[in-house]
């Protein structure tokens, strides 16, 4: 890492200074880990499925539901207002069996089967809409690829905000289990660590941590990206830089987090010559806060943005 001389992009603290900006897709991918999977009910099956871009109306839906064995069992089942005998149920397919199960949550709108359901009882209900299954994989395929192929955790509460079908969860483990792009940039984390004592925390705004990020030049100029994490919140900034001099650094931790939240209790960060120089220890002694680094040589005494770093490059690998 560069000393704190000037930079070829330093500028006064200001407020009317330009903010840089990330790309929607990548801010379209974090996103998806944010807030409730439910998201509120629309009447327009366009509307609340269009996101998935399968590009189908509500008549294809409905065409596609009835060419479902499955699914077109069921259908019958509701217009006629009688549920099969025992005699019959025990000759039906166990998906079949599954979605009668859920007999009193389903719906028709439009001639489209839905499964209506809620969070909690506070909010509003959700329609998932009844997948056929020559749909399922590509359904999978669309919501993978939107949510930035995150794990099978968070692309099945992705789908499920959505669509229902029998055995959501083994399909989409199993889906994303072989995910091609996924296997390749995705390192598994190690089983073994050495032991660390953990730093603790109680509240908001007690240790941020920082550290930067080299990725691949911008055709903006952009080449990294400093990485601020709050220690207890665990909410980040990722604030693209064009170099990681000390006055850069200096400027990006009070233009996007002194600013708008205040100024940390302590920084914590590694020992270079950045974050350790005499403009970041003024900046601290400004606002009275404290800086204490990492151990040399051990990224592990950081890991709550190394940790970050993973995540956002795991994501950034996978946009196109």
């Amino acid at each position: 890492m560069e000393g704190g001389g000037p930079s070829g992009d330093e500028e006064e603290i200001s407020v009317f200074a330009p903010v840089p900006t990330v790309s929607a897709s990548v801010v379209k991918a974090f996103l998806v880990g944010v807030g409730s999977p439910f998201p509120e009910v629309h009447n327009s099956v366009q509307v609340n499925l269009g996101e998935v871009q399968l590009g189908m109306t509500p008549g294809e839906w409905k065409d596609a539901q009835q060419k479902d064995c499955t699914i077109h069992l069921v259908l019958l089942s509701l217009r006629t207002g009688k549920a099969p005998s025992a005699t019959k149920r025990a000759s039906l397919q166990s998906d079949t069996l599954r979605i009668l199960q859920e007999r009193k949550r389903l719906t028709l709108k439009e001639g489209v089967l839905y499964r209506q359901v809620r969070e909690h009882k506070t909010t509003n209900p959700i329609l998932q809409l009844v997948l056929p299954a020559a749909l399922k994989e590509k359904v999978w395929q669309c919501c993978h690829e939107r949510a930035g192929h995150t794990g099978a955790e968070k692309t099945l509460a992705f789908i499920r905000s959505r669509f229902f079908w029998p055995k959501q969860a083994q399909d989409v483990q199993a889906w994303c289990a072989s995910c091609p792009r996924c296997i390749l940039r995705k390192t598994p984390v190690a089983t073994t660590q050495a032991p660390l004592v953990s730093i603790t925390t109680t509240c908001p705004l007690e240790l941020v941590a920082m550290d930067f990020l080299k990725l691949p030049l911008s055709t903006d100029g952009y080449q990294y990206m400093l990485v601020v994490t709050d220690h207890f919140t665990k909410y980040s900034w990722a604030i693209p830089t064009r170099d990681q001099m000390a006055n850069t650094t200096a400027s990006a931790l009070w233009k996007h987090v002194i600013r708008y939240f205040g100024s940390p209790r302590r920084f914590h960060s590694d020992q270079g010559a950045n974050f350790e120089s005499a403009v970041i220890q003024d900046l601290c002694n400004l606002y009275g806060t404290k800086k204490n680094q990492t151990t040399p040589y051990h990224p592990e005494g950081n890991g709550v943005c190394e940790h970050f770093n993973r995540t956002l490059l795991s994501l950034l690998g996978t946009l196109e």
